[in-house]
């Protein structure tokens, strides 16, 4: 703007003769909030003299210096009035009913123009143009450090009279109550910390829109927060949408308060098959299309402050077939959110059926906190026919309890801080403890470093329910990295082993070996090995033997194991014996060396040899080697034994 000398001309042109008292100044800031098209950008003139040249819609003047005593009529001129051509206070094409002043010396006044020029069409509310004036208005807080003081002024045409609630510090109570278009509240003193404002109908409380107002930006500040713009711009020539609006009381444009979101993340893990895919609706507008089962949306913004109704859609069946709605009263501002979905929209078939639902986790994060070199991990119950459970870690902690009596629907309390390596987890019940499954969750090979990841119990521990005609998705543990797509799922881990039938009873000459109770190695022949195979690791391991034919009613058992680790391998030999008349008798059992090899180690030039004394009447022994290495390789190696390490000898005879 050319010259904000409010007043100065006017007033030195018309005054002949006045007071010590009327000559002390007033200040005064004027803000241009009219939303008329036909007034974007007005001269401002008092009386016949020009007031302001070229001042802007959403712009303020600043404080100015007026001089007090005097009462003059305010008129608006197209800011061309004052430009090469123009003619001045004879352009003027409104003038307010509102004659400002006198202004009392030593006041300070906000001065707020507003409404719609009586020449204008196409507005669907039309009061007239006029200048709305707060009295003993202030350039400064005066709650002291860490407050301001903030002026509300309700100057939006189409907006009904309104509440203000505050959701991020004050849970939702309303702080300014039914103010009205061209009404101040009077000054609040207010923290200097970050709000979210909501406006509400004063007539139902329903919720408008809502605002950040980011206070902790100003220290002991006064400013002016304006409602402007339409609430319903398309019955209003497409005018500027509402919006809060703020000033501090420096010249130049108003601040715009930006409108609040949150981030969230939306995990379907639904394992009904009538939601398979699913479309999701925000408050009757389609956000979040096909999202299949063990998918998530990834983070993504959403609208705060504001209420949310969420329903879901089996895909393609649109808001007419959407479940009932669940509705949120409103997400904080900035903070970041898990949404799992889960439950049943029909559970005749399912036992237990809990209801379709979504659990959410407040505080969620897209990062681990520490940052590189970590990893943050969530927990979530989501499977339906599964107990509480624990969850012990196996090998990098030492089978020591990471999560503790988590129940269907129930997130951890917090996220686990873990470093960036491979982990393997033993899912309990918490009634028994006693092992459900087993998974790997091979972080250090994810390429996840420095990720905060989702992990989600989801499926059935038991898919044949008992109805029967739904055989739902099968127990397992899945990873959710905060990117869109498919979940990661967990494998479950396994180990290599040998099996070696050494076992010299004529009653075991051939057997059937059982783990867990299911057959494994059938018609296992004495001196004859399985080979390096896979099996289990990290559950219990119960093997047992019975002679080929005799099922597990006729077995003896052979070994309970804790559980094996992970990509590691193991030699098993059975041996003893389980038939009366031998001299030495010895234990059925396995024998197991752990840190087994499939290929030598020691060079390509030797081979790599284990040695094991499985001779049931045969006493400690030694061996020595007579030819290559001519000297004694095993000592005092007694039954049952394995040599401690590989033997690195030459290929050689």
């Amino acid at each position: 703007m050319k010259n904000t000398k409010l007043f100065l001309a006017a007033m030195l042109a018309g005054v002949s003769a006045t007071s010590g008292a009327q000559a002390q100044d007033a200040r005064v800031e004027i803000i241009h909030n009219s939303p008329d098209a036909a007034a974007t950008i007005v001269d401002v003139y008092a009386g016949p003299n020009l007031l302001i040249d070229d001042l802007e819609f959403r712009h303020s003047t600043g404080f100015l210096d007026v001089p007090s005593g005097l009462a003059l009529p305010i008129g608006l001129a197209p800011g061309t009035s004052n430009e090469p051509g123009g003619n001045g206070a004879a352009d003027i094409i409104a003038e307010t009913v509102t004659t400002v002043g006198p202004l009392a010396p030593s006041e300070t006044y906000v001065v707020i123009a507003n409404g719609i020029l009586s020449t204008s069409t196409g507005y669907s509310a039309t009061p007239p143009f006029a200048l709305h004036i707060q009295a003993a208005a202030r350039e400064a807080g005066t709650g002291g450090a860490g407050t301001n003081d903030v002026l509300v002024y309700h100057g939006s045409t189409d907006a009904p009279n309104v509440n203000v609630a505050e959701t991020a510090q004050n849970g939702g109570a309303v702080v300014v109550p039914n103010i009205g278009y061209s009404e101040f509240q009077g000054y609040l003193t207010l923290p200097a910390v970050d709000l979210t404002l909501q406006i509400q109908a004063a007539s139902n409380g329903s919720a408008v829109a809502a605002f950040d107002a980011p206070l902790s930006a100003f220290d002991e500040a006064a400013l002016t927060v304006v409602a402007s713009g339409f609430l319903a711009p398309s019955t209003n020539n497409n005018g500027p949408a509402f919006g809060l609006f703020v000033s501090g009381g420096a010249a130049g444009a108003l601040i715009e308060l930006p409108t609040p979101t949150a981030r969230l993340e939306v995990i379907h893990n639904s394992p009904d098959p009538l939601a398979a895919i699913v479309d999701v609706f925000v408050n009757g507008n389609e956000a979040i299309s096909d999202l299949a089962f063990r998918n998530t949306t990834g983070f993504i913004d959403i609208p705060a402050g504001m209420p949310l109704s969420i329903e879901v859609a089996p895909d393609g069946a649109g808001l007419a077939g959407a479940l009932p709605a669940i509705d949120i009263p409103f997400l904080a501002s900035g903070e970041t959110y898990i949404a799992i979905a889960n439950g049943f929209a029909d559970g005749t078939n399912f036992s237990p059926a809990p209801g379709f639902a979504l659990d959410i986790y407040v505080g969620a994060r897209e990062a681990a906190a520490p940052g590189a070199g970590a990893n943050d991990v969530l927990v979530y119950h989501g499977s339906t026919n599964a107990p509480t459970v624990d969850v012990d870690e196996l090998v990098q902690t030492g089978g020591a309890e990471v999560v503790s009596n988590l129940s269907y629907g129930e997130f951890t309390a917090d996220y686990l801080p873990l470093g960036v390596a491979n982990y393997t987890l033993q899912v309990q019940a918490d009634a028994s403890g006693a092992a459900v499954a087993a998974y790997y969750a091979a972080l250090a090979d994810l390429g996840v470093d420095g990720a905060a990841l989702t992990v989600l119990a989801s499926g059935f521990l038991s898919p044949n329910t008992p109805v029967g005609t739904n055989d739902g998705p099968a127990f397992g543990l899945f990873v959710s990295t905060g990117a869109a797509g498919p979940l990661l799922e967990l494998g479950s881990p396994e180990a290599r082993v040998e099996i070696i039938h050494n076992a010299a009873d004529t009653l075991l000459d051939v057997v059937d070996v059982y783990v867990n109770g299911d057959l494994a190695v059938p018609g296992f022949a004495f001196r004859t090995s399985t080979g390096f195979i896979d099996l289990p690791a990290g559950m219990p391991l119960d093997i047992n033997a019975a002679p080929a034919g005799a099922g597990l009613a006729g077995s003896v058992d052979l070994a309970d194991i804790p559980f094996l680790f992970p990509d590691s391998t193991y030699i098993a030999i059975a041996n003893g014996t389980v038939s009366p008349g031998y001299i030495t008798p010895q234990p059925l059992g396995l024998d197991v060396y752990v840190g087994a090899r499939e290929a030598a180690t020691s060079g390509i030039l030797n081979t790599d040899v284990l040695v094991y004394h499985g001779s049931t009447d045969a006493p400690n022994v030694d061996v020595n080697e007579l030819t290559v290495v001519s000297g004694q390789i095993i000592d005092d190696l007694g039954y049952g034994m394995f040599e401690d390490e590989y033997l690195g000898l030459p290929t050689a005879d």
